[in-house]
């Protein structure tokens, strides 16, 4: 398990990966599921004006309800595809970042404070030398230690925050 590279990566992409979680929160509070009649709408009228005629004439109760269901099931089959992207693309975002944030609250008060006015607020590394009075070499020492804290949480506990043990092996078949 290359757990010190993924905690690396997902260091590199926290800031991403946060505000792409933010951006989803909004879109998914924001998504209007499509109807039933829309669908109809949307199949019957495909690129016609309002007084063309519809495609279905029959007037069979039994057909009507079949088509009826159709649609409402052609409806939730498309509003489920689209709630299922964008929870898939919220899960993968999200757990990098739910990882990051718990593996920061999880180290040494002083790694934590580094970590998180680093990592967490964005700070620039000549800031955080600043705030901690640490040289260059220094900063990026404890930094290291603090990564290698962060891989030995990510290596105890994977499974809880949704990773599979594949996500976090090195990938030497592609260098093969």
């Amino acid at each position: 398990m290359d757990s010190v590279k993924k905690v690396k990566e997902m260091l590199k992409c926290y800031p991403e990966n946060a505000k792409r979680m933010k951006e989803l929160e909004q879109e998914m509070a924001q998504f209007i599921p499509i109807t039933a009649s829309e669908v109809l709408e949307m199949l019957t009228f495909p690129g016609k004006t309002g007084d063309e005629v519809r495609v279905q004439k029959q007037r069979s109760n039994n057909r009507i309800f079949y088509i009826a269901t159709s649609y409402r099931r052609l409806a939730w089959l498309i509003n489920h595809k689209a709630e299922r992207e964008m929870t898939e693309e919220y899960e993968k975002a999200a757990k990098e970042v739910e990882f990051i944030r718990y593996a920061i609250r999880a180290l040494p008060r002083f790694y934590r404070d580094l970590m998180t006015y680093d990592i967490l607020e964005g700070r620039r590394w000549g800031e955080v030398c600043e705030r901690f009075s640490l040289s260059g070499v220094e900063f990026l020492r404890k930094k290291e230690k603090a990564i290698l804290r962060m891989a030995k949480t990510l290596e105890r506990q994977y499974q809880y925050f949704g990773f599979r043990k594949e996500e976090l092996c090195d990938d030497n078949r592609d260098n093969a």
